[in-house]
């Protein structure tokens, strides 16, 4: 191996061991917030057979309309079903990868461009992919698990310029592989859209050095990249997204609204680059800013620096990349697609801020060239002292997501305005057993924002299950009031109907829950064993059950709970023989996948079936 390759091998290495170090000890933390619909209640994940179950995902999950994340996700509880340390595992290799890709883009970049060669690339590399790994901004996206969307997405961005400049060279076979990552990149999350772009800005402004010039050297390789695009189109169009993406709120918030509001994010982002602190999970609470001229400051800063950026550009400087760089890739969170849920997001940094990381080093590379020869030592010292402060502030921030509990009130103590934040507290103190702080939790969030209705869905759902089933059905009535058309909403309200002896009113929020999410199996399997168990003949329809458990298992592939759903069926509309032979399928399944204590109730079932008898619901 040459000196040069021994030195990118010690490069890798070092970057390996940095984010090792820094996010080993989050392998136990547990999942949070999002992580509890696309993954602990996600039954889509429990598969990989037939082939495209492993694609398909909750509707509003973070998976949704994200081919290869839930992909990842299916193969994570494939290897150790939901055990939370093979979801960290991957995250933080995931993000190691990332970093790894970034080393070798900036590596070529720099010699691209002309700004270093040999081991001062390397060098110069290493610094900017060491301080991408180190940088707290990244506890968001690796501690969260299902915001591995973001790291994927950047992995295979990266992965995708690093092709490009390969192809640029004359290896053929990234003519191929490039626009692969692309749409790899594009299938992890949306943002990826300005990676075409950035390949062919790139090309124009350092490699072809004009766009008829890129164009007539590697036109077949930009519309293979463009093509990408159209899968984009397909997987967003396949997701359900619910209200977090695009005009859901479009009579509270406008396109308009939602630009205006990002003048104010991207400077936050700005700021938590060269300050990372203090870090918050969630910012529910930001203010809608309504008027531009409550942001004409910030907006003529953001445009001052962005006409700085285009015209540095246009003199073919890399710090002017650079800078369009984090402009464009921010643009289709900060502008282009409103995301109703979340206005401002840390999470969204993952991708920019290694352009940003970029020109900072760079310009600390300017600054500190006249002193090498002086002081050689100076420029690794600083690396070494940013990298220690950097590390150990994302440590700390780590240790905030050890616990769902410990997140939410951090969240709450420095945004205490954020009505969902509180809302999360008060799940957090039900889930550890503490009622009173979790109604309290709640009761915060329905008087900071009572409009939108899930802190009475959780308040009613809690005093339900703590015996006060009159109080707790009204919450549920207030929460649906408020969302009227929101399938959790029908779908909690009328399974706790049943469950108090209001089944008649219960199926009728369950089959209008359907309706609105004809695709989410769960509420389809718990209507189909009303209908086929249910003690009052007046509410059981067999044969409309028998029909459900098949499209079921059509859909959801051959699990345990939809073959129990079909014997039971079966055995409603007096096919006994066919009812033991779907209740042994089911607790044979059940059994593989290790839920003991459902294949010894489907055994139960079956001992009945064997007797001519249907099952009743107790």
């Amino acid at each position: 191996m040459s000196r040069e390759g021994r030195i990118g091998a010690w490069a890798a290495l070092g970057i390996s061991l940095l984010g090792a170090v820094i996010y080993g000890g989050t392998l136990q933390h547990p999942f949070v917030f999002d992580d509890l619909l696309s993954i602990l209640e996600a039954e889509e994940i429990e598969s990989l057979w037939p082939p495209g179950r492993a694609f398909e995902a909750p509707p509003g999950s973070g998976q949704s309309g994200r081919p290869l994340v839930a992909l990842s996700l299916a193969l994570n509880y494939w290897l150790a079903g939901r055990a939370v340390l093979g979801f960290h595992l991957v995250n933080i290799l995931g993000h190691i990868a990332a970093a790894l890709a970034l080393l070798c883009v900036a590596r070529r970049c720099l010699v691209a461009t002309g700004e270093a060669s040999g081991a001062a690339a390397t060098g110069l590399a290493f610094a900017i992919a060491a301080v991408w790994v180190s940088h707290p901004l990244h506890s968001d996206a690796i501690g969260h698990i299902i915001y591995r969307n973001e790291t994927l997405m950047a992995l295979f961005y990266f992965l995708t310029l690093y092709g490009a400049l390969r192809a640029f060279e004359g290896e053929k076979k990234w003519l191929i592989l490039a626009p692969l990552a692309c749409l790899a990149s594009m299938a992890c999350k949306e943002v990826a859209v300005s990676l075409p772009l950035m390949v062919f800005g790139f090309d124009v402004f350092f490699g072809a050095k004009s766009a008829r010039a890129a164009f007539a050297k590697r036109g077949a390789f930009y519309a293979a990249l463009a093509f990408s695009w159209i899968g984009l189109a397909f997987f967003v169009a396949s997701g359900e997204r619910g209200d977090s993406v695009g005009l859901g709120h479009a009579d509270v918030v406008g396109v308009a609204d939602y630009l205006r509001t990002q003048m104010i994010a991207v400077p936050i982002y700005l700021r938590l680059t060269f300050v990372p602190w203090p870090l918050i999970f969630d910012y529910h609470d930001g203010v809608v800013v309504r008027h531009w001229q409550e942001v004409w400051l910030p907006g003529v800063l953001l445009m001052s620096l962005l006409g700085l950026c285009i015209h540095s550009c246009s003199k073919r400087r890399v710090a002017g990349f650079l800078g369009l760089a984090v402009a464009v890739i921010l643009a289709p969170s900060s502008s282009l697609v409103p995301l109703a849920g979340e206005f401002i997001a840390e999470h969204r940094m993952v991708l920019p801020l290694a352009p940003l990381l970029a020109l900072v080093v760079l310009f600390a590379n300017r600054l500190l060239r006249p002193s090498k020869a002086r002081a050689p030592w100076l420029a690794p010292a600083l690396l070494a002292l940013v990298l220690a402060g950097l590390s150990a502030t994302t440590i700390a921030r780590n240790r905030d997501y050890r616990s769902a509990l410990v997140l939410w009130q951090d969240t709450t103590k420095k945004r205490p305005a954020n009505s969902r934040a509180w809302n999360q507290l008060g799940l957090a103190q039900r889930d550890e057993g503490q009622a009173a702080a979790a109604e309290a939790s709640f009761s915060e969030s329905i008087r900071l924002e009572p409009r939108v209705g899930m802190a009475q869905f959780n308040l009613g759902n809690l005093l339900v299950s703590r015996g006060m089933g009159k109080t707790g059905v009204y919450w549920l009535r207030e929460a649906l009031e408020r969302r009227p058309r929101d399938a959790r909403v029908l779908f909690g309200l009328g399974t706790v109907l049943i469950n108090n002896h209001e089944p008649a009113a219960g199926v009728q929020h369950l089959e209008r829950a359907i309706d609105l999410q004809p695709g989410w199996l769960q509420i389809r399997a718990r209507l189909a064993w009303l209908r086929a168990t249910h003690p009052e003949a007046s509410l059981r329809r067999g044969g409309e059950a028998l029909q459900a458990a098949h499209e079921l298992l059509a859909r959801g592939g051959k699990r345990p709970r939809f073959l129990d759903i079909l014997a039971a069926a079966q055995a409603e509309v007096g096919d006994f023989a066919k009812a033991q032979a779907s209740a042994s399928e089911a607790a044979r399944v059940a059994r593989s996948e290790g839920k003991q204590t459902l294949a010894q109730q489907i055994d139960a079932r079956q001992a009945l079936y064997a007797a001519e008898q249907p099952f009743r619901q107790p």
